[in-house]
């Protein structure tokens, strides 16, 4: 990363306004091995090579951001935990537990991405141009 905090890299993967980018060393050409998940309002496509900058996040989108998914996932995984057991006929209350801790490991999961990505710092890599296609 130079002075000004841009990042080079190639996209591996998009999905969304999401993408995975393999960080590539100052001269452009070599990996580093690293893969960082980065916000890309831009139409881009796996291969492409792009530049990066941290740009701020608000502290309320970040609090929601971090505490929201898992609530929703447990919350959400209790009410199809309730219905699974009731179809396969067995205890209620087993399978709405089982439902809220499996799909509260998933929601967990993505607050803890979302957490090491930006949470720290306040900040947020963000794709900003497209440098080759």
């Amino acid at each position: 990363m130079d002075k000004n905090g841009e990042i080079t890299g190639k996209i591996i993967k998009t999905k969304g306004e999401r993408a995975i980018v393999e960080i590539l060393k100052k001269d452009g050409r070599e990996a580093t091995g690293e893969t960082l998940d980065v916000s890309c309002p831009l139409k881009t496509s796996p291969g492409w090579l792009v530049r990066i900058k941290w740009q701020k996040t608000s502290k309320t989108t970040d609090n929601l951001l971090l505490l929201l998914p898992p609530v929703a996932a447990v919350i959400a995984g209790a009410i199809f935990g309730y219905h699974m057991a009731l179809r396969m006929k067995m205890p209620t209350d087993r399978g709405i537990l089982f439902g809220a801790l499996l799909w509260g490991v998933f929601g967990l999961s993505y607050s803890y991405k979302y957490w090491r990505d930006t949470y720290g710092r306040g900040l947020q890599p963000t794709v900003v141009d497209i440098l080759k296609k």
